[in-house]
């Protein structure tokens, strides 16, 4: 059949891709950078890697609320250290690391559509639709992305090798793929579902059996990958407990009314991927209307059905299919409440870019046909290219992309408080101001809101208004919980005030909540005003050692 070649189309893959990227070089750090890599005291000193493998993937902050997540990943913090080391710190060495580990991506992802169909030109058209696809951005243009990007390289790769040992080419190609393996794990703990895409292929593979016996045997074949997933979970365990890190995020347990809405937005995210935003509306159980959960139940079940169908008859395609539905599993599982990502789908895009690439190969109109072939590679190219590389654009700096990410998603508080947060660090307290009152006027029932605007009134002079934020916040809030920073604010209110015993009273407050340094040097302002110097110095100095282990220490 006439082709393409697929050298050349290779080319243009890589070409168009750093046509979309390579802008990313004179990009700063936004969003999570700024505390993963400037605030990081891991990254100062080789004396840290130890550490690094030694602990939860925030441990660096673990006076923070990302301290104790439930992650261990030293790999990718690795690759960070070793990203800071090299290029001293400066972020565009950073975002090229990060699209250099994308060119592997697209180059194994074409190594992986050739082996399994043969076809070297759908290898390298699948390279193209995956290398500038709109829904990548978020893992390419962001530095602390790289997680995404690190585990899809060392998940496909240990994928790859693990075809070749299964296809009889030696045992150390099952070598290799368990050592990627064990990268990719490293790197991100979804990988572990690679393990289940080889026992699934591996049962595949003992038709001529009953089932118990094929389940057994698919098995017994998998146990080297069954057995260092289940080393690593156990190594992994012993770290998380020895920091006595608590697990933060979804439980992964099926919502029958969130996963099939979650799903079909992610399956229209391949289609109509922009505009990128940062956060997307948060979705709640209880939030969607039965027309929404039949709708996306029947259009999941449609698009599973002719999956299955175009796939069932051929490994290649079993294969894809089920890379994309594991990796994407755990995103689609959640109880209550899910936050919304592209980056979710970096490593199902490969399934869904092979695919794609073999449809399009198979199309009538293009078989056989290089002029009809090439001028489909134009549109893709001229298609995608502009969007990927406007989408990308956004990510310069903390502002822009926060200004966007509002834009694109209007409606979300997420978007509201990053973008307040991004004016307030580059001093543009005009903005910052209106976008916080716009927020608490949107959602004027979330404390945490008010709880803002009363600690921007207070540090710009206005008392009045700070003190009633502050009681409205209280008053939102439930009884059985508190809001430390609430307190803190009524309490500098009315020390500022010269009320010394209602201070000491919304301080102690505070304290007893677990607040912050702030309640501390209150208290030392008011025992100073009434001349009890001892408890003045006892405050000052709590005050001091908590703002002293919340600062990450730079060595």
């Amino acid at each position: 059949m006439a082709a393409m070649s697929d050298r050349w189309l290779l080319w243009i893959a890589f070409t168009s891709m750093m046509i979309v990227y390579a802008q990313t070089i004179l990009f700063d750090f936004v969003y999570d950078d700024v505390m993963l890599i400037l605030l990081n005291p891991w990254m100062h000193g080789w004396n840290h890697v130890h550490t690094i493998f030694t602990s939860t993937f925030w441990g660096f902050a673990e006076s923070s609320t990302a301290g104790g997540a439930n992650f261990y990943r030293p790999f990718t913090m690795m690759w960070l250290f070793l990203m800071n080391q090299a290029g001293r710190g400066a972020p565009g060495f950073f975002h090229l690391g990060v699209i250099l580990v994308h060119l592997i991506v697209m180059l194994e992802i074409y190594l992986l559509c050739r082996r399994l169909t043969g076809d070297a030109t759908a290898g390298a058209l699948a390279a193209l639709l995956f290398g500038i696809h709109p829904t990548h951005i978020e893992s390419v243009a962001w530095i602390s992305g790289i997680s995404d990007v690190l585990c899809a390289a060392f998940f496909l790769a240990s994928l790859l090798a693990y075809l070749r040992w299964a296809d009889g080419e030696g045992v150390r190609w099952l070598l290799w793929s368990l050592l990627c393996l064990e990268s990719a794990l490293l790197s991100k703990e979804a990988a572990a579902l690679l393990v289940v895409l080889i026992v699934l292929d591996r049962f595949r593979q003992f038709r001529g059996m009953d089932l118990f016996s094929r389940v057994v045997h698919a098995l017994y074949v998998s146990l080297p990958f069954i057995v260092l997933t289940t080393l690593h979970f156990a190594w992994q365990s012993y770290v998380l407990a020895q920091r006595s890190a608590r697990v933060e995020g979804q439980s992964l347990v099926p919502s029958a009314a969130l996963s099939p809405y979650v799903l079909w937005w992610y399956l229209k995210k391949q289609i109509v991927a922009a505009p990128v935003s940062t956060h997307y509306t948060t979705l709640h159980a209880g939030g969607l209307t039965s027309l929404q959960i039949v709708a996306s139940s029947l259009l999941c079940f449609v698009v599973g059905v002719v999956a299955w169908m175009l796939a069932r008859r051929s490994r290649a395609g079993q294969l894809l299919v089920a890379l994309f539905g594991l990796t994407l599993l755990p995103v689609v599982l959640s109880v209550e409440t899910l936050q919304l990502h592209d980056r979710y789908l970096y490593l199902p895009g490969a399934a869904v870019a092979i695919g794609a690439a073999v449809l399009l190969r198979r199309a009538p109109f293009l078989r056989g046909n290089v002029q009809a072939q090439f001028l489909a590679v134009l549109v893709i190219v001229a298609v995608l290219v502009p969007i990927s590389y406007t989408q990308t654009s956004y990510w310069s700096d903390d502002v822009r992309l926060c200004k966007h990410s509002l834009e694109a998603e209007p409606g979300t508080v997420l978007n509201m408080e990053t973008l307040f947060e991004a004016y307030e660090a580059n001093g543009d307290d005009a903005h910052a101001e209106q976008i916080l009152r716009r927020t608490v006027a949107e959602f004027p029932m979330r404390s945490r809101q008010w709880t803002r605007l009363a600690s921007f009134c207070l540090n710009h002079g206005g008392l009045d208004e700070a003190e009633s934020s502050a009681r409205k916040a209280i008053s939102l809030t439930p009884v059985s919980k508190s809001i430390p920073a609430a307190f803190d604010v009524l309490g500098e209110v009315a020390l500022k005030r010269g009320n010394l015993p209602e201070a000491e009273l919304w301080a102690k407050r505070s304290v007893t909540a677990g607040g912050s340094s702030t309640a501390h040097r209150t208290l030392a302002g008011v025992y100073a005003a009434e001349g009890r110097t001892a408890l003045a110095i006892e405050e000052s100095r709590a005050a001091k050692a908590l703002d002293a282990a919340a600062a990450p220490k730079a060595e």
